[in-house]
C-alpha cells in the first residue's frame, strides 16, 4: 500500500492567510490614522455646506444695511488660501494675494530657541501625522540626540514614554521644525519671510499671537511682544500690520512699548471660560488705545459693530468659511472679514454688489 506524502499546502495556506491578515490590518490602521477627526476636519471644504439655499442667501439676499455701506469689507485670508496650499505656508499666502485678498491673517508662535514661526498648534499636530514625517522625524530630545534623525519607532521607544504628550511648538527648536514638511515640499515659514511677502505685495497683515501657556504670563508675553515688534519694524510694515491675541496682556504690552502700533483685542463668548474672563466685552480696555475688535462670528451683528465704533474701534469678524457664516458676517457690516477661503468670500462680495445695484 503506497504511503501518502504529507502535503505542505496547509502550512503554506496558513502563511498566506497570516500575511493577508497582517496586510489588511496594516491598511486599516493607516487609514484610521490619516482620517481626520470631526474636530480636525475642514468643514468649509465640505461641499454639502454650500447648498443652493445657503448660497442664495449669501449672494442674493444681502441686508439693507449691507447694501447701504460705502465700501467693501477687507478680506483677510486666514492662513492664506487653504484650498490651494497648507495653512500658514508661503504658497497659501501667495495664492490669497493672487486671488485679491487685501489682508493676511497669520498665526505667530515662538520656538524653544526664541524664533518666530508662522504655525498654529493644530498645524503642528497635523504635520506630525503626515506620512513623510512619520517615516523620518527629528528626535525631540536635543541632549540625547544631538539633532540626529531616527525612525519614528525608535524615537518613541527610546526617547519618550508611551503616554508622553505630543510635542508643542515651544518644545522644538527652529532647526527641528525645518525638518517637518507638508506633503513632500512645503515647509514651515519664519515670520520674517511672510512679512516680506506681504510688504512686497502691499497687503495688510493681522498677526494672531499664540502663547504657549507653559509659564507665568508675564514671562511669556514680554519676550514674544518684543520679538514681534522687532520683526515688524525690520519688515517696515508700519500701520499695515496689526496684532491681536486671545490674551489682553499682549495688546497692553505692545501699546506700552509702541503706542502708535495698531493692536486689537479678541471678542469671544462661545465658551464658559471665555465668558468668565469677560472676553465677550467689546468695549473692554477703554483708554488703552485699542484699535480693533476681532470678534468671533457668533458675535457679529449691526449692534456689535455700532458698539465697537462708539469706542473708536474697527470691527473684524473671524472666521467665515461657510455661506451661512459669511452671510452673517457680511450683513453685520464689519470693516474686515477673516476667512480661510478668500476666493469664495470675494465672489460673494462681487455678487452682492450686483444684487444691491438692483435694489437701488
Amino acid at each position: 500500500m503506497p504511503i501518502k506524502k504529507k502535503s505542505n499546502l496547509g502550512g503554506l495556506n496558513n502563511i498566506y492567510l497570516s500575511a493577508f491578515v497582517v496586510l489588511v490590518l496594516s491598511i486599516c490602521i493607516a487609514l484610521y490614522r490619516h482620517v481626520p477627526s470631526p474636530t480636525d476636519a475642514d468643514d468649509f471644504l465640505d461641499e454639502a455646506a454650500w447648498s443652493d439655499d445657503h448660497v442664495q442667501k449669501l449672494h442674493h439676499e444681502p441686508s439693507p444695511q449691507y447694501c447701504a455701506r460705502l465700501k467693501d469689507p477687507l478680506v483677510c485670508a486666514h492662513g492664506g488660501d487653504t484650498t490651494v496650499a497648507p495653512p500658514n505656508t508661503i504658497p497659501a499666502f501667495q495664492a490669497a494675494i493672487a486671488a485679491g485678498a487685501g489682508c493676511l491673517e497669520v498665526d505667530v508662535s515662538m520656538t524653544k530657541d526664541k524664533q518666530l514661526v508662522v504655525l498654529h498648534e493644530r498645524d503642528l499636530a497635523k504635520l506630525l501625522k503626515e506620512p513623510i514625517n512619520e517615516k523620518v522625524v527629528a528626535v525631540f530630545d536635543d541632549r540625547r540626540s544631538r539633532q540626529t534623525i531616527l525612525p519614528v519607532v525608535w524615537r518613541r521607544l527610546l526617547n519618550k514614554p508611551r503616554n508622553a504628550p505630543p510635542p508643542r511648538i515651544a518644545d522644538l527648536g527652529w532647526r527641528q521644525l525645518q525638518r517637518l514638511r507638508w506633503g513632500t515640499r512645503q515647509r514651515i515659514a519664519q515670520l520674517s519671510s511672510v512679512l516680506s511677502v506681504a510688504v512686497q505685495a502691499g497687503v495688510a497683515v493681522t498677526l494672531d499671537i499664540k502663547l504657549a501657556g507653559r509659564q507665568p504670563e508675564e514671562q511669556e508675553v514680554q519676550p514674544m511682544v518684543r520679538a514681534v515688534l522687532a520683526a515688524m519694524r525690520q519688515a517696515g510694515c508700519g500701520q499695515a500690520c496689526m496684532v491681536w491675541a486671545k490674551t489682553d496682556a499682549v495688546a497692553l504690552a505692545l501699546k506700552a512699548l509702541d503706542p502708535g502700533q495698531r493692536v486689537g483685542i479678541v471678542a469671544f463668548n462661545a465658551t464658559a471660560e471665555a465668558r468668565g474672563r469677560g472676553m465677550g466685552d467689546i468695549s473692554r480696555l477703554q483708554g488703552a488705545g485699542i484699535d480693533v475688535v476681532g470678534a468671533h462670528y457668533a458675535m457679529a451683528s449691526v449692534g456689535a459693530v455700532a458698539q465697537a465704533k462708539a469706542v473708536g474701534r474697527e470691527f473684524h469678524v473671524w472666521t467665515a468659511d461657510t455661506p451661512a457664516v459669511m452671510a452673517l458676517a457680511l450683513d453685520a457690516v464689519p470693516d474686515a472679514v477673516v476667512t480661510s477661503v478668500p476666493k469664495r468670500l470675494l465672489t460673494a462680495i462681487e455678487q452682492r454688489k450686483n444684487t444691491c445695484a438692483l435694489h437701488v
